[in-house]
């Protein structure tokens, strides 16, 4: 217990830091979160040209002959999985007051396939940056 405290104390100063999450503070000097993105503009690019080639990649190393066989058997389960899935989670979002378009990709993304599906939406929804990383966050988390 006393190697624990002096371990925080020494990062963050609380006693506390190791019990609940950690060395904040001091390691957001190491990330750069203190100064900003240095090149935020083109970190934006990089990103939505990652996520549509990642989906794309994700299509393209798939048999299509073994995708319709499979699909054909499953395709009344999946309907309405993903019926139920985007119906509860609408529900869900107006319940809980989570905003319009943050519910809609986080409910498409536990309906569909997670970060692949809201990278899918992002370019027709057209969500504020801070609401397409609660979704992912939310997903993936």
């Amino acid at each position: 217990m006393a190697q624990s405290k002096i371990v925080a104390t020494y990062f963050d100063g609380s006693p506390l830091a190791c019990r609940h999450g950690g060395f904040g503070t001091r390691r957001r000097h190491f990330a750069g979160a203190d100064f900003g993105n240095p090149f935020l503009l083109k970190t934006r690019r990089a990103a939505q040209l990652l996520l549509a080639l990642s989906v794309v990649g994700l299509g393209a190393g798939m048999d299509l002959r073994a995708v319709a066989a499979a699909g054909a058997h499953g395709l009344v389960y999946t309907l309405t999985g993903i019926t139920v899935c985007l119906t509860l989670g609408s529900l869900l979002a107006r319940r809980l007051r989570v905003p319009r378009l943050t519910g809609a990709l986080i409910t498409i993304g536990t309906a569909i396939c997670g970060g692949s599906a809201i990278a899918a939406v992002v370019p027709v929804l057209r969500p504020k940056e801070h609401e397409t990383s609660v979704a992912l966050a939310t997903v993936f988390c």
